[in-house]
């Protein structure tokens, strides 16, 4: 499996914010949003960067699941983030790491644009779907048809799934109310179902914007906790 990065730290995003995690960041992805965060992902590294309470390591790609394993096991208990890129596109090193990793809650991190990857062993395993929306002012394309195939696939498992958007200052109204018709749509599939708004940060403070505004006034209308609106963390406190 061909793995960018291995490391503890706190979830960062959604309601699970502060929340020990270990992230297993694959390497490789299908979109070039332009907020990315992780550029570095986009290819294939000959090295996987590891880095646990200060202490920092390489190993060579592609990793084996016993290496993966090794390097995982004194963290059993943990929550388990697969984020990439995009782990799908690894498919089968993924259904790899589901069936032999143990004692862990699994966490999938997607862009929601391969419905076709999916398969019984991963929804059999994966706990939480935090699946992020991407808009066309960030990609250049309107994805909103394959999301919804996805969408509606992993809503079959009855497993908690997180929206996420991220707010940038070219995010319109218009994309911001598209978002807001297709969760209240997709309530309807599944009630374990939250929408969490990101803004983006620069520079250690939120990037404020019009769709920052249209959200919070949103988030304020929403009383049962399912809608959350909470910036990045790791910028913020300045952790990996």
């Amino acid at each position: 499996m061909q793995i960018d990065e291995i490391f503890l730290s706190l979830q960062g995003e959604t309601e699970f914010v502060g929340i020990p995690f270990l992230f297993v960041r694959f390497s490789g992805c299908n979109l070039r949003c332009s907020y990315c965060d992780t550029p570095a992902a986009f290819t294939i590294s000959p090295t996987c960067h590891i880095h646990f309470h200060g202490q920092e390591s390489f190993l060579s790609n592609p990793l084996s699941i016993e290496q993966l394993t090794t390097l995982l096991s004194p963290y059993q208990g943990y929550w388990l983030s697969f984020t990439g890129g995009e782990p799908l596109l690894q498919r089968e090193a993924l259904e790899t790491c589901l069936t032999h990793l143990k004692g862990f809650r699994f966490w999938m991190e997607t862009n929601g644009t391969l419905p076709e990857a999916l398969s019984p062993i991963i929804f059999s395993h994966i706990d939480v779907w935090s699946m992020d929306l991407k808009l066309p002012s960030a990609i250049g394309k309107n994805l909103w048809e394959t999301q919804e195939r996805f969408f509606s696939r992993i809503a079959e498992t009855g497993k908690t799934i997180i929206l996420k958007v991220i707010l940038t200052p070219t995010t319109t109204l218009e994309e911001m109310e598209e978002v807001w018709k297709h969760f209240l749509l997709w309530r309807e599939k599944t009630r374990s179902l939250s929408l969490t708004f990101q803004p983006m940060t620069s520079e250690k403070k939120v990037i404020q914007s019009e769709s920052l505004r249209w959200a919070y006034e949103k988030t304020l209308s929403w009383p049962d906790g399912k809608v959350h609106l909470i910036p990045q963390i790791h910028p913020i406190l300045q952790i990996p």
